[in-house]
């Protein structure tokens, strides 16, 4: 870094290498921002509305269908969750990022309905797993949109995490979700860019004076599943989280800490949705990027996830078996962790949140004293794997349900099992009693 940067110079310099530049201090944020060779800062200025109606034109029969289901994971689901999660309109919208065989059940195929599934690489496991069982279930061919058809203007880089709402998936989705008032609402929020840039600036600094040394960044609260608070939960741990800085910084797991985007409203949160809810993403993306700048941080990428991706289907699933009544402090005990560990993530692949994890993670509270965090996986290893790999004092505890003949119920313990393999010493694989 150049130069720490001052309020007043932060979102200029990132909005100058989201335009090209090179020099001084936007050439500092175009490196951090770099992924496979080209700054991802597509996101940072917002397409004209002429821009965005013509990329919307080629997803008519979509934004149309009877009902609309969204195939992704990370942040391209979770913008897309928040969107469905406010819809005006009485078109069904339902996202789907987990290998749930009960979703297709009860899911939105049928006449008329329509699919797209979204992955910048277009092969990411979930995804087409999930386009696969469209096909094969609803009689649904899903509509790709994936490598340059993720960007509005053509040419612009995929935005990695920071998708929401300046990309075409989530414009789509929005588009099916609110009709005519997308057009308005994104105007308004465009209007205000540069304002919600210029406060994101002013909070990433104030937040990285008070870091202290070694700086510590709270996260944002885990608790909540709307698309919004996991929007932000994935661009907060996965772009910071677990990455190699000068200044060594580290990530708050704990909760202890107010996250800042709670603390402040940014301009137009308090708008109407669709236009508070786009305006809330984008700072979330901005105090993201800025935080980044300010600490030295690679924020574009998330290259801890290759740890698990590389074992899926590598390791033979072999849960602990946890019968009723089973103390949750022999879980730890069974974990055998170097040293106690600060905070445990409890995640539940498929439906096991409801029926199991929610009881456990109350006793591990009660009779531990441990901050613990209830998640759905692999939601959580699009928003949090990246940070917790790289805490050691994270423990890990994967339940998954038990063998089926369903392929996304065995696809579902594989990745589990390689999660837990790929944290070796503070993760345990466990299979609550079905009975």
């Amino acid at each position: 870094m150049t130069a720490l940067p001052r309020p007043g110079l932060l979102w200029p310099a990132i909005t100058a290498a989201a335009g090209g530049g090179t020099r001084g201090l936007a050439g500092d944020v175009a490196a951090l921002a770099t992924l496979d060779g080209v700054p991802r800062l597509g996101w940072v200025h917002p397409p004209p509305w002429t821009s965005v109606r013509r990329v919307l034109q080629d997803y008519e029969a979509v934004t149309r269908a009877t009902a609309l289901s969204v195939l992704g994971t990370g942040g391209w689901a979770f913008s897309a969750r928040a969107a469905a999660e406010s819809a005006t309109t009485r078109r069904p919208v339902q996202v789907l990022d987990r290998l749930d065989p009960a979703t297709f059940g009860t899911g939105t195929g049928g006449a008329g309905a329509a699919v797209i599934a979204v992955s910048e690489s277009g092969r990411t496991l979930e995804t087409a797993h999930l386009a696969d069982a469209a096909r094969d279930r609803w009689g649904l061919d899903p509509v790709w949109i994936t490598g340059e058809k993720i960007a509005i203007e053509p040419g612009t880089p995929p935005p990695a995490m920071f998708g929401a709402p300046t990309s075409s998936p989530f414009l789509v989705t929005a588009m099916a979700a609110f009709a005519d008032a997308t057009e308005h609402a994104y105007r308004r929020f465009a209007g205000i860019a540069t304002e919600i840039g210029g406060w994101a600036a002013t909070t990433a600094c104030r937040v990285a004076a008070q870091a202290g040394d070694p700086p510590t960044l709270p996260s944002p609260r885990a608790g909540r599943s709307g698309g919004l608070e996991l929007y932000t939960l994935q661009a907060f741990r996965q772009a910071l989280g677990g990455k190699r800085t000068a200044a060594g910084l580290r990530i708050d797991l704990t909760g202890d800490r107010r996250f800042p985007l709670a603390a402040t409203d940014p301009p137009g949160s308090a708008l109407p949705p669709p236009a508070g809810l786009m305006s809330r993403l984008y700072a979330a993306s901005a105090l993201v990027a800025c935080l980044g700048v300010l600490f030295g941080a690679a924020f574009a990428e998330h290259h801890a996830v290759l740890q698990y991706k590389r074992l899926v289907g590598q390791v033979r699933p072999r849960p602990f078996l946890v019968p009723p009544g089973f103390p949750a402090t022999e879980l730890l005990r069974e974990l055998r962790c170097a040293r106690r560990p600060r905070a445990v993530h409890l995640v539940g692949y498929e439906r096991s949140p409801e029926r199991f994890l929610a009881p456990l993670a109350r006793q591990l509270r009660r009779t531990t004293g441990t901050w613990v965090e209830t998640h759905r996986g692999s939601s959580w290893n699009h928003h949090s794997y990246q940070a917790v790999a790289a805490d050691p004092e994270i423990a890990v505890l994967a339940s998954v349900p038990p063998p089926g003949r369903d392929a996304l119920t065995g696809l579902q313990r594989e990745i589990a099992a390689a999660t837990c393999a790929s944290l070796p010493g503070r993760a345990l694989l466990i299979q609550g009693d079905p009975v």
